[in-house]
């Protein structure tokens, strides 16, 4: 399943071993990162992250992308914020989903 920005605070229904593909804009030159708080667990777990840098010019914003895994049946949230990890602000932006995973027939 995939899932973007436009689906922040949705919850979504998952069977065992499904998997969970976000992508979230953002620009790691301006030294504001998305950040991982909490993958879903227990009922989900951290797979992947990667970050595509996209074909514009140095310093464009791209795509951050985490792949998530339905590991067993549980309610779970996942939740990401944006901004400079050691600062003392509070984060730009933040993302949060809730799952609920079923278990695999």
């Amino acid at each position: 399943m995939q899932i973007t920005q436009d689906d922040e605070g949705k919850d979504f229904e998952l069977q065992q071993g499904d998997t969970l593909d976000l992508t979230l804009a953002g620009n790691p030159t301006t030294g504001f990162r998305w950040w991982l708080e909490s993958g879903g667990e227990p009922a989900c777990e951290s797979v992947s992250e990667s970050f595509d840098a996209g074909a514009g010019t140095v310093g464009s914003s791209g795509v951050y992308r985490w792949v998530f895994r339905a590991a067993g049946p549980g309610q779970g949230r996942i939740k990401l914020v944006y901004g400079r990890r050691r600062q003392d602000s509070p984060p730009a932006r933040a993302f949060e989903v809730s799952v609920n995973v079923k278990a695999g027939q």
